[in-house]
C-alpha cells in the first residue's frame, strides 16, 4: 500500500509536468505550500539537514543491499527479497516526494523578464556597453581586498552576507517567485563536496540551500544568489544563474557585484566580440586591472585539484537534470553566447547579454 500510496504521486506529478500551466499551477500551490510550512522549521536547526537526509538515505539503501546479498546468498529467498522490496519502497517515496516538490517546476514557464531594445544598437553602442562594465569591474575590485593567493577576502561573515543577499533579493517581486525567501546554510562537509565540484545545493525535502564554504570567496555571493532563487521556486539552472546575474549585476554592494561580473564577464565578452571584433574586446581586456586576473588564476588553479572525482559527480549531475526537463544537462550552467541571424546576418543576443545590455540601459524590471 505505501509503494501504490506513493506511485501515485510520483505518475500523478510526472503527468502534471508534461502541460506548463499546470506545472505552473503545481509549482505556485502545492510546492510552494510544502516549503512555506516546514522551512520555518528547519530554520529552528542550526545546521545542514540536507547532508544528514543524503547520508541517511545513502546509507539505508547500502546497508539493505548488501544484507539483502547475503540473504540470496544463504538462500533465504523471502527476507532477501522482502528488503529489496523495501530499497524500491524507499526510492519511490524519495522520488515521488522529491518529483513533487521540485521536480514539476522544472516545467514551469520562463521567467518574465523585460529586457531593453537591441534591434537600434551600433557598434559603438556596444563597445561603450562593453566599456562601462569593464569600468565597475574595476571600480568594485578597487574597493576589495586580496590574498597572497589571489582570491578575494570577503567583507562580511557568511551571516552578514546572507542578509545582504536577501535584501538585495526581495527588491525584486514578481508573482513568479515565492514570497518567502530564506537564508542559506553552510555545508558541514564543504571538502567532500568540493571533491565533486558543488558549491552549493538546494534540497526540496529540507526546504534548504547549502554553501560549500571551501569555494573561492569572490565566487560565494553569485553561489548564494544561485541557490536563493532555486529556493524561491527557479528551479532550471538556466533560469537560476539569470536569476542570481540579473540579482548580482544590480547591487549597491561592490563585492556582490565583483562575484556577479566574476561569474558571467565571459558573456559580454562573447557580445563584444561578436558585435564589434576580437581586437576591440583586446582594448577592453587590457583594461581590467591584475586583481581580477589573478583572481581568475586562482579559481582556476582551485578547481583544478579536485579533478578525481568531478567526472562522476558530472555524470550523474547532467543525468539529474535531464531527467527532470532542465535542456542541455549540465551545460545550461552557463550562456550559450551570441549567434547569427542566417537570413538578416545581425547578431542575436543571448538572455545573459539582453540582461547586460538592459541594466547598462537600466531599463530592466522583472514582472
Amino acid at each position: 500500500m505505501v509503494t501504490l500510496f506513493f506511485g501515485i504521486i510520483l505518475l500523478v506529478s510526472s503527468l502534471i509536468k508534461l502541460n506548463t500551466d499546470a506545472s505552473e499551477w503545481w509549482t505556485l500551490h502545492i510546492s510552494y505550500w510544502f516549503q512555506k510550512i516546514f522551512a520555518p522549521l528547519n530554520r529552528l536547526i542550526p545546521f545542514s539537514l540536507t547532508e544528514i537526509l543524503i547520508a541517511a538515505f545513502v546509507i539505508v539503501i547500502i546497508v539493505l543491499l548488501v544484507f539483502g546479498i547475503i540473504k540470496l546468498c544463504k538462500r533465504r529467498w523471502k527476507k532477501g527479497l522482502h528488503l529489496f522490496m523495501w530499497i524500491a519502497i524507499l526510492g519511490v517515496a524519495v522520488g515521488a516526494l522529491y518529483q513533487g516538490t521540485a521536480g514539476v517546476a522544472y516545467s514551469r514557464k520562463s521567467i518574465p523578464f523585460t529586457f531593453a531594445d537591441t534591434e537600434t544598437l551600433t557598434e559603438d553602442d556596444y563597445y561603450a556597453i562593453g566599456q562601462y562594465f569593464v569600468d565597475d569591474f574595476n571600480y568594485c575590485s578597487s574597493k576589495l581586498e586580496y590574498t597572497e593567493e589571489g582570491d578575494v577576502i570577503s567583507p562580511y561573515t557568511f551571516s552578514e552576507l546572507n542578509d545582504l543577499l536577501i535584501d538585495d533579493y526581495m527588491q525584486y517581486e514578481s508573482s513568479y517567485l515565492y514570497d518567502d525567501i530564506y537564508p542559506t546554510k553552510e555545508m558541514m562537509w564543504s571538502w567532500l563536496f568540493c571533491e565533486f565540484n558543488v558549491t552549493g545545493m538546494y534540497f526540496s525535502l529540507s526546504t534548504e540551500s547549502i554553501i560549500n564554504m571551501k569555494q573561492p570567496t569572490s565566487d560565494m555571493p553569485f553561489t548564494m544568489l544561485h541557490e536563493l532563487s532555486h529556493s524561491r521556486g527557479v528551479m532550471r539552472e538556466y533560469d537560476a544563474q539569470l536569476m542570481a546575474t540579473f540579482v548580482s549585476l544590480q547591487s549597491k554592494d561592490p563585492y556582490v557585484r565583483y562575484s556577479g561580473y566574476l561569474a558571467t564577464f565571459y558573456s559580454l565578452q562573447n557580445m563584444i566580440v561578436a558585435t564589434c571584433g576580437g581586437a576591440k574586446w583586446n582594448e577592453l581586456y587590457y583594461q581590467l586591472n591584475d586583481n581580477i586576473l589573478a583572481n581568475y588564476t586562482y579559481r582556476t588553479d582551485f578547481w583544478a585539484q579536485y579533478h578525481i572525482l568531478d567526472d562522476i559527480a558530472d555524470w550523474f549531475n547532467d543525468l539529474y537534470l535531464r531527467i527532470f526537463g532542465n535542456e542541455g544537462g549540465t551545460g545550461s550552467y552557463v550562456d550559450p553566447g551570441s549567434s547569427t541571424n542566417p537570413s538578416t546576418g545581425k547578431v542575436v543576443l543571448s538572455t545573459y547579454q539582453k540582461m547586460y545590455v538592459s541594466v547598462y540601459y537600466d531599463e530592466l524590471g522583472i514582472e
